[in-house]
């Protein structure tokens, strides 16, 4: 992850990216 930003909480607080619980 970290392509589209770097690693932000996702939707249930988790690392951006698509193998977490992010925004794909």
């Amino acid at each position: 992850h970290g392509r589209l930003q770097q690693c932000r909480p996702g939707r249930q607080g988790r690392p951006f990216g698509s193998h977490q619980g992010g925004p794909s």
